[in-house]
């Protein structure tokens, strides 16, 4: 594979705050084993029964053949009917009077990946369904099955499937069967695998992320300079050695034979001592996560310091006054240390020479001597919420209750009292009860510590941001007034970088709901919310394209945005 050329450092500090861990999504299980005759189509779901042992059944790395995947065909009128029936039970507001629209809203495919070779399965085929996010999404919801091309019966394999509240009620109702105990020999994602060349393992952090047979836009594989083939599992396990421009992060992408692909990080296990006092690099608002930024910098670069941790030394920069990262690091602290000053003047703001004394960044070199850092905790960005709205749209005439699950609000319009309570109009009017007063919105900005990962998303040239954004709220479906008040809070904020070029991400109504989940009575028929990360970089990178889709506004509508950086956004 093609070695990449590396870009600025300045922009790589950037990346590293966004190419980071996802929690895991992992499958759980129905009990179901039928011994009744199979259906002749996956069109009637059968009733669940006592499984014949409830022992499990594990088999081996050659339980499947494994081929080149393919899209495979199965829609029978049959089954079409059984799927618009669960789509427009699981999306009443969707209006799919056929089958053909649910194909707007996003396509259901199955893909052949392999032919099943035990016994119960025999010659069936292995197929994967990758399922589409309503709005947008970072991972995909993957499901797998054995199908019976003779008797049509599509089988879950419950243990080797997502187990996602968005799609199940699809998944359950279109499958004729739910087998929960079957688990394939090397078909799921192993826990852990071992670094190559090395005695360290990285561990499991994001399955099922991307696959290699459904991408519109080439594959994320392409992005690393080194392949290694596991020869006992067959798995191929991709990285870099340095940083380049389009990936910057230490973590491994592992691609399984029947081409899913799963994220693996090193875990360094720091001591208390460290953790305590330091952290990886984060971005805003909960946009963050576990895999680590790869550093450029040679040995040359650096002196070691007294400090360790097991058997991990740490080093500084020998020249931090001339150091890019530690400048850059300071550029942000004086950013945002700006605004806390304006918040409460009895601060003070660190000179460069305080900043450096406190050690800002250590560094230190994982197993395959890759230099990365962690961040100082009292000089870390604040992962703050820039300005989310809350639109409130009833039928009628309504009361309403909200409350936003974030760590710590620092700033709400109206005053937020464990909530809000107004009286809320068709056209989006709000009365809130506590102050007496009329407001188009509820506004709120808060800093949150949950974990989430924008591993997909858009560079965007500086001279093409405003068209870039006005395009992405239309697909999003934000209505005129929306889009406005979105444009005007941002796009001056953003221009106000310096630099020639932004990532940019939009996080929808699953993900950000992971990081500071509504808690809103009477609940919506319909939520949207839209939340954008951005990353000021020197230079494009490349990443997965996100799909943006909008969600069909029906019923008791709400409707929010904001947004959040990689640095302090400037005023």
């Amino acid at each position: 594979m093609k070695i990449l050329k590396s870009h600025s450092k300045k922009a790589l500090i950037s990346l590293s705050l966004f190419i980071l861990a996802l929690a895991i999504f992992a499958g759980c299980s129905l009990n179901f084993w039928d011994k009744t005759e199979e259906q002749s189509t996956p069109d009637a779901k059968t009733e669940e029964t006592t499984p014949e042992t409830d022992q499990e059944e594990t088999s081996t790395k050659g339980d499947i053949s494994y081929s080149t995947p393919t899209e495979k065909d199965i829609w029978t009128p049959k089954f079409k009917q059984t799927f618009l029936e669960a789509y427009q039970n699981t999306n009443p507001y969707a209006e799919a009077k056929t089958f053909e629209d649910t194909r707007k809203y996003g396509k259901y495919a199955f893909f052949e990946v392999g032919t099943i070779n035990i016994e119960k399965y025999k010659d069936e085929k292995l197929l994967i369904l990758v399922i589409p996010c309503d709005g947008m999404c970072f991972t995909q919801d993957t499901y797998r099955f054995a199908y019976n091309e003779t008797t049509k019966t599509l089988t879950l394999l419950k243990k080797h499937s997502a187990n996602l509240e968005y799609s199940l009620p699809i998944i359950n109702q279109i499958s004729t069967k739910t087998d929960s105990i079957t688990n394939l020999g090397n078909l799921d994602a192993p826990e852990q695998i071992l670094i190559p060349g090395t005695d360290k393992y990285a561990k499991l952090d994001m399955k099922d992320t991307a696959n290699t047979f459904d991408l519109e836009n080439g594959s994320i594989l392409d992005a690393f300079s080194e392949e290694y083939v596991d020869k006992t599992s067959g798995i191929k396990i991709y990285y870099n050695l340095k940083s380049t421009n389009s990936v910057s992060d230490g973590c491994f992408r592992v691609l399984l034979p029947d081409g899913t692909i799963s994220v693996y990080s090193f875990q360094p296990n720091f001591e208390k001592a460290i953790t305590d006092k330091y952290d990886f690099t984060a971005g805003g608002c909960g946009i963050t996560g576990s895999c680590y930024l790869i550093s450029n910098l040679t040995d040359s670069d650096l002196t070691k310091t007294p400090k360790s941790s097991g058997d991990i030394n740490f080093s500084v920069p020998k020249n931090p006054k001339t150091d890019e990262t530690t400048l850059d690091n300071y550029e942000r602290y004086n950013i945002q240390q700006e605004w806390k000053v304006k918040e409460d003047p009895t601060l003070k703001t660190l000179s460069l020479n305080e900043f450096i004394a406190m050690e800002p960044l250590l560094y230190w070199q994982d197993p395959l001597g890759r230099w990365s850092s962690v961040i100082n905790k009292n000089v870390k960005p604040m992962a703050e919420c820039g300005k989310p709205v809350i639109y409130l749209y009833p039928e009628k005439t309504l009361d309403v209750s909200v409350e936003v699950g974030i760590d710590h609000l620092t700033k709400t319009i109206p005053k937020y009292k464990n909530g809000w309570k107004v009286s809320a109009q068709p056209n989006g009017t709000l009365y809130n009860y506590d102050d007496k007063k009329t407001y188009p919105y509820l506004f709120w900005e808060g800093q949150n510590k949950g974990v989430l990962n924008a591993t997909k998303g858009s560079s965007v040239k500086r001279t093409g941001l405003e068209k870039f954004l006005n395009d992405s709220l239309d697909s999003l479906g934000l209505n005129r007034t929306e889009k406005t008040n979105f444009m005007d809070f941002w796009l001056e904020k953003m221009l106000n970088n310096k630099e020639d070029y932004f990532f940019i991400s939009f996080v929808g109504t699953r993900d950000f709901n992971k990081v500071a989940p509504l808690k809103i009575s009477p609940a919506p028929d319909t939520l949207i919310r839209v939340f954008m990360y951005y990353i000021p970089l020197d230079m494009p990178l490349r990443t997965e394209k996100q799909d943006l889709k909008a969600i069909e506004r029906n019923g008791f509508t709400v409707v929010e945005w904001g947004g959040t950086s990689s640095v302090p956004w400037l005023e």
